[in-house]
């Protein structure tokens, strides 16, 4: 096949008058190719050879049979690509999500934008924000997705450290597995998570909305706090006996959520550990944070 395809000026022929006088050029629309997984790629050329037997030929029900894309698809992409010489922006234009290769082209965007800055895009970033529009509207349905999670957990199933934003979050389970995703992250940064944070959006709205209300959860602020116990440790004085009963009860009630005891370079275990460190409870036989840890697992 040459490299270089003269347009048919043909009047009948669905493809934009831009076609008439136009080639095409292989290297410089269909390139970008290179550059998919060579999985991927295969499904491209398909629509590469499509393409150019749809220029030659126009649309029959052989060559539908033979390629499985629709005429309004093929009549839509070729008019994109004469106005854009672009195959990307010409195949989002053609509402090519919606044909067959619309999943694994989405999927791996998705992956593309997870290597590069190592959390799931928002729906809300440019190209995500059409393609969560179209998941939305139940082009994947056939799939079985029907939600943006859905699509997250389908395009980075191969990859780790993404459980939350691609799972479902509502009821006791999903409670529980957005509380321990803010557990792994604030271990993760070694502070407690805010608001704005990437990758939080799905557990703030979330919180927000009132989602978890039966747990006592009604925002951002009662999540923290039902995960890190009360944020007046903070500002609380830790002398004393009673201070160590404070510190020894957050402690204790971390421990029964998790089954696990926390880093101490967190808040508000950090006030607690730089507590232990400068022997505030030395009266109490604890001089250190393993006595500390100690202390609160032989009750």
């Amino acid at each position: 096949m040459s490299s270089d395809i003269e347009f048919r000026d043909i009047v009948t022929f669905e493809s934009p008058s831009a076609f008439k006088s136009k080639k095409w050029g292989d290297s410089a629309i269909w390139g970008v190719i290179s550059k998919y997984p060579k999985a991927f790629q295969e499904k491209f050329r398909i629509l590469q050879d499509a393409t150019h037997e749809y220029l030659k030929n126009g649309f029959s029900t052989d060559f539908f049979i033979k390629y499985r894309f629709t005429r309004r698809f093929m009549k839509s992409f070729t008019y994109n690509l004469a106005e854009t010489e672009s195959l990307e922006k010409s195949f989002l234009g053609a509402k090519g999500i919606k044909e067959e290769i619309g999943l694994t082209w989405s999927c791996n965007k998705i992956q593309n934008y997870y290597r590069q800055n190592l959390r799931p895009p928002s729906c809300r970033e440019h190209l995500f924000d059409s393609i969560y529009y179209y998941c939305k509207s139940c082009a994947f349905k056939k799939f079985g997705i029907k939600t943006w999670p859905e699509l997250l957990h389908e395009a980075l199933k191969g990859y780790q450290h993404i459980e939350l934003e691609r799972t479902s979050i509502q009821g006791a389970a999903g409670f529980q597995r957005a509380c321990t995703h803010i557990l792994k992250i604030s271990h993760q940064r070694g502070r407690i998570p805010q608001i704005n944070d990437p990758g939080l959006n799905l557990i703030k709205h979330a919180s927000n909305r009132g989602s978890w209300t039966q747990f006592g959860i009604n925002n951002w602020t009662d999540l923290l706090r039902h995960v890190f116990g009360s944020s007046t440790i903070l500002y609380r004085n830790l002398e004393g006996k009673e201070g160590l009963h404070l510190a020894q009860k957050i402690l204790k009630n971390f421990f029964k959520k998790y089954n696990c005891w926390p880093v101490f370079q967190i808040k508000p275990f950090k006030k607690i550990h730089g507590a232990a460190l400068r022997k505030t409870w030395i009266q109490f036989g604890i001089n250190s944070w393993k006595d500390l840890i100690h202390s609160v697992s032989k009750n």
